[in-house]
């Protein structure tokens, strides 16, 4: 994270910063490494991610549920969005495969939800941390509180029949391939898409109904042992329609 102001401010934002991220890191993965530049040199500004160019917006808070791959992290997802009346605004990925999963609404209604995310993730793999931040700054929601554009897939049949949603990860490549081609010969379903969040973990996820997904997930699970590490197979029935629209595996690769 980069922060600009006179030194004595950047010195106290950092320490704050520091303080809060190891706060949050249920203890493991705090701050890390942390510098101040009193006067850095205009050629660095190369080396600088970009300023946000999306507009802050108010909001009660903000609830972020973090897990290391992507599974989990729909997980938490999902079962924000059935426990309390909140807006998913994105997935966001950090370093070793850690996915953010981010949400808005009141405070009272992003705690619940919060609480509800971190149980649902906890089930399919690793919780690196949560956090519940009450009335964001601007700056903050202009950095992590918009939507990701997406790309329309070319099939959309999902949008009309509410099919089941099923997520299978692993940190083999050859392991992930074979568990696909497995799911799709043994079941009735689909290949949605895949998505890489780094660490060597790449999901695969596929739709159809309940019982179909569920015999997919179980040959796809097992292939995915015999060739490699099976992180998790994960079954939602019914994935709500909002949930889905903030998914980056539904990018045309």
């Amino acid at each position: 994270a980069f922060v600009r102001g006179d030194v004595g401010s950047v010195d106290a934002a950092v320490a704050a910063g520091t303080e809060e991220a190891g706060a949050s890191a249920d203890g493991e993965g705090g701050g890390k490494t942390t510098l101040v530049l009193p006067q850095p040199s205009e050629g660095l500004g190369a080396l600088f991610p970009p300023p946000p160019t999306c507009k802050g917006q108010s909001v009660g808070a903000l609830g972020v549920v973090e897990t290391t791959g992507y599974a989990g992290a729909v997980s938490a997802d999902d079962g924000m969005i059935k426990a309390a009346d909140v807006r998913l605004v994105r997935l966001t990925i950090g370093s070793g495969g850690r996915v953010g999963a981010l949400a808005t609404g009141s405070l009272d209604a992003v705690t619940v939800a919060v609480k509800a995310g971190v149980e649902s993730a906890a089930r399919v793999g690793e919780v690196n941390g949560s956090r519940v931040i009450s009335r964001p700054d601007a700056a903050v929601m202009a950095c992590f509180g918009h939507a990701d554009s997406l790309v329309e897939v070319a099939d959309a049949t999902w949008r009309d029949s509410h099919l089941a949603m099923g997520l299978i990860e692993t940190r083999s490549t050859v392991g992930l391939v074979t568990a696909i081609d497995a799911m799709l010969k043994s079941a009735d379903v689909v290949h949605e898409g895949r998505y890489r969040v780094g660490y060597f973990l790449t999901a695969g996820v596929i739709r159809g109904d309940v019982g179909a997904v569920k015999t997919a997930l179980e040959s796809g699970a097992a292939e995915a042992r015999k060739h490699g590490e099976l992180v998790a197979a994960h079954l939602i029935g019914q994935p709500f329609e909002e949930m889905e629209e903030t998914l980056p595996h539904r990018r045309l690769e």
